[in-house]
Formats: structure tokens, sequence, C-alpha cells
């Protein structure tokens, strides 16, 4: 079935025990043209998960935390269904459990609908930006750079190359991965696999130091990581992944 604009999440499961919060969660998204199913609990969603076809899974997981992990961990099976948490925790390590448990972004009550739809959207756009990437994939160019994926070796196009360590590399990836989004220390930490307590050290703006320093000591060179003040770090231009 074609649909009438497949940038934008259609289909989404929206699991939530909150039954009149779910029901003015639907009734704002589908005004927007989407399509949500609800799930009371992680049991509903798991059997809907089975028998429908969704763009993306949202859950709340203020009233069940441990339910809303164990869903996140059984979802995570399913790399090409893209996942955002919403709860009441606002506390980083609670952020980073759920990113290592599979979400792809998470959201701390108070959440404003307009916010959450945005979320929606980047988190959707992401998702079908990585299932168009081909596992045979070789190589990713940015900026003047083309680097090797199985090497970790960058070449510039005016003949300087680098090699970059494999916590460079892999902190490398999640920016162009996630082009154009700036992305917490915490954040980074969790999609990069590094612990709570190597982020309060510090060690992403050590590697991220490293990384400028590499790619940008090229005479001419653009940059490549920008600061987003309050927000992170990001890398502002399009990948070409090959």
């Amino acid at each position: 079935m074609t649909r009438p604009d497949d940038r934008e999440p259609r289909y989404v499961l929206l699991v939530d025990g909150d039954a009149q919060q779910a029901i003015a969660t639907t009734q704002f998204l589908s005004v927007r043209g989407m399509e949500v199913t609800h799930a009371s609990n992680a049991h509903e969603a798991r059997d809907l998960v089975l028998r429908t076809s969704f763009d993306l899974v949202v859950i709340d997981a203020s009233e069940d935390r441990r339910a809303g992990m164990h869903l996140l961990t059984h979802l995570s099976a399913r790399p090409e269904l893209p996942v955002l948490v919403v709860s009441d925790l606002v506390a980083v390590p609670d952020r980073l459990e759920a990113l290592d448990h599979g979400a792809d972004d998470y959201l701390s009550k108070p959440v404003d609908p307009h916010e959450l739809l945005a979320r929606m959207r980047a988190v959707h756009r992401r998702a079908r930006r990585t299932q168009g990437l081909a596992w045979h994939q070789k190589r990713v160019c940015f900026v003047g750079w083309t680097l090797d994926l199985d090497s970790r070796h960058a070449v510039h196009e005016s003949g300087q190359e680098t090699e970059l360590t494999e916590g460079e590399f892999h902190l490398l990836r999640v920016l162009l991965e996630h082009a154009g989004e700036a992305l917490t220390r915490e954040r980074l930490a969790a999609l990069t696999h590094r612990d709570a307590g190597q982020v309060f050290h510090r060690s992403i703006d050590v590697l991220i130091g490293r990384l400028r320093r590499k790619l940008e000591a090229v005479q001419g060179a653009a940059p490549v990581i920008q600061t987003v003040r309050g927000e992170g770090y990001r890398v502002g231009v399009a990948p070409d992944w090959q």
C-alpha cells in the first residue's frame, strides 16, 4: 500500500498504562495523519508487534519501569522498528538504562506534545536512513574525508591520511549516523556503549578533541564536529554512505 508521505511515521504503537493520557496522545497524533494503536501494557504490546506492522513504538515507562525495560529488550530483536521512551524519571542513569536497552530516544516528562511529535519524526527519519544503508557498506564520505569502515583508516581529498582508534571510530560513526542532530555526552556514551562513570570524567570530550585534531589538521579542511552550546555535539553535514 502506498502511503501519503513515507517520511512520516504513519502506523504508531503507543504503549501507555494511563488510559486518559493515551486518549489525549492518540487524538493529538491522529489529527496529524497517524494511525495509532494503543496497548495498555507490555504484554499487549508484544502481541500487537507480532501481528501488526508498525513504523514506530512509543513507550511510556512511567507506571511500570521494569516492564518497559523488558519490552525494550524484546523489541531490540527488531532493529528496523524504532522506539521512543517517555518517562517521569529524569536522572541520567535512567536515561542511559533505556538507551542501553534499545531505545532510540528518551523524553522526560512533562512532555509537550509538539516536542513528542518532533522527536517521533526525527527517530523515524534516522531509522529510515539506517535501513537504507546496505550491510555491504565499506566506507563513508564527509566534508572531504573518506573513512574505511573496516580498517578505521581515513583519507582526505588532499591525500593526507589518519588512523582512528577504536573509541574515536565508534564515536565518529555515531555522530555521522545522527548527522544534523545534537547529541549530549550522556547520549553519546550510551550509543557508543561507554559507561556513565566515563562520561562524568569527560572521556567524550577527550575523544571529541582527538577527532578534531586528526580531522581538522589538514590545511583548509572544513570543521567536522560542531559544539552546540547547552546541547552537545553534532556533525552538521549529511554523509555519503557507500
